[in-house]
């Protein structure tokens, strides 16, 4: 079911990157899920689906999207004023949430770019002993380009102060060296242990692992994390992954 929706403010983070803010009388969605949306470009209609970035019950909802270059629709949405009305799926989908996690040593989050919406919703979308009783550990690894995209440092830095002793996040930027950051790919950290040894941490059997990026993004980390640690392979269901394509 299809119901109406309208941008309320539009904050662009630089030239490719942007927080779609937008009210609508949805469903209540469980923090992770995503929804369609419906509009007209040139009379000819477009759908696309995005996560919400907002815990579940907010005032207002969010997205937050990659501007592509040449892209139609991406350059549309980021050239959009308030008022803009569109059309918005009354429910959610999507099964990239906690709830289908089950409890576990160590929960590891791994995004790059527009991807850590999800992850925001989750993990303000729950209280501490929530996560408590869920996890020892939580690890957030978010990629980006610069550290001019880290556009929700203050929500992450607030989430580090809700779950402080038992979540650890890093940021890493893959186009931009700089000294509070650590520069290189996820997969590439993972590959040559980077993040085992700066973490004192391996990925292990009783872990789980959810991955939010672009389909190629996922396979590849996938990969990775297999080929290096091999006993995971013998393991069913240790990732978690939202399939938009």
């Amino acid at each position: 079911m299809w119901i109406k929706a309208k941008l309320i403010k539009l904050k662009k983070i630089n030239d490719y990157l942007f927080s779609f803010i937008f009210k609508s009388e949805i469903n209540n969605f469980i923090a992770g899920q995503f929804s369609k949306i419906k509009f007209k470009i040139n009379n000819i209609e477009i759908q696309r689906s995005y996560s919400y970035v907002n815990p579940p019950k907010s005032k207002f909802l969010e997205f937050y999207i990659s501007r592509i270059n040449n892209g139609k629709v991406s350059n549309f949405l980021y050239n959009s004023k308030p008022g803009f009305e569109f059309l918005i799926t009354k429910k959610s989908f999507g099964n990239f949430n906690i709830m289908n996690i089950p409890n576990c040593n160590t929960l590891w989050m791994l995004s790059h770019g527009t991807a850590i919406g999800p992850y925001l919703s989750i993990l303000r979308g729950y209280n501490k002993n929530f996560f408590i009783e869920k996890f020892k550990k939580i690890i957030l690894i978010y990629s980006i380009k610069t550290s001019e995209d880290f556009f929700y440092k203050n929500i992450i830095n607030n989430i580090k102060d809700k779950l402080n002793n038992i979540i650890e996040i890093l940021v890493l930027t893959s186009s931009e060296i700089k000294k509070e950051y650590i520069n290189g790919k996820i997969s590439n950290l993972i590959y040559n242990g980077f993040l085992e040894s700066y973490l004192n941490k391996k990925i292990n059997t009783n872990d789980h692992i959810m991955i939010c990026g672009n389909e190629n993004m996922i396979k590849e980390i996938k990969y990775i994390i297999l080929k290096k640690y091999k006993k995971l392979n013998n393991y069913n269901n240790i990732f978690s992954y939202e399939k938009y394509w």
